[in-house]
């Protein structure tokens, strides 16, 4: 999981005590943070060296979010990621079966998954069947592509929500949609919706 720089992780997300003290102290606060779990359940047929990638294919997809956050409008992009995309999806496909695969299309996921799939395929080719028949990663090893340029994701997260217009408009009433869109992403956030809607 990525934390950006400033927030607490809340919940704490499996972090001792000790460990959510250090990753909240003023210093490391300020910093891309990045939680694996070491206790994620793997697939059984995963010998060391896929274990080594899938850890490589993780490691790289929330990297990504770093890089994603410290490009132009980056952090505004992922804050209308997360406080609209993500209710939006879960308003459209939340506890439905296969309903993840939303979450995966988003231009944020897209970017991530791709930058891990270029890094895996380059590093671990022998392991990417293996990566790719797996539940937990095989999102991760789709792409043939490196991601796009992180400067354009305020954009298509924007445009991406358009995809879902009426979902957004009834979540955000009774404000439009642009007003919310201000709030998290800024004024370049709510000019793109008002021109699509337009």
């Amino acid at each position: 999981m990525y934390f950006l720089p400033g927030p607490d992780p809340d919940p704490p997300h499996a972090l001792s005590e000790t460990q959510l003290e250090e990753a909240t102290d003023d210093q490391m606060a300020m910093r891309h943070r990045i939680v694996i779990h070491i206790d994620y359940e793997l697939p059984e047929n995963f010998d060391s060296t896929a274990v080594e990638a899938f850890f490589a294919a993780v490691v790289r997809h929330e990297l990504e979010h770093a890089r994603q956050a410290e490009a132009p409008d980056g952090r505004l992009a992922l804050e209308v990621d997360q406080n609209l995309v993500d209710s939006v999806l879960f308003r459209r496909a939340g506890g439905i079966k296969g309903g993840a695969e939303y979450y995966n299309m988003k231009p944020s996921e897209l970017d991530a998954n791709a930058a891990a799939s270029v890094y895996v395929r380059s590093r671990f080719p022998d392991q990417v069947p293996i990566l790719l028949e797996a539940d937990v990663c095989g999102a991760m090893l789709r792409s043939n592509t490196e991601p796009e340029d992180p400067a354009s994701l305020l954009r298509r997260n924007v445009c991406f929500l358009f995809q879902f217009r009426s979902i957004a408009e009834a979540l955000s009433a009774p404000l439009p949609v642009a007003s919310h869109l201000d709030l998290y992403g800024g004024a370049d956030a709510a000019a793109i919706w008002s021109h699509l809607t337009a």
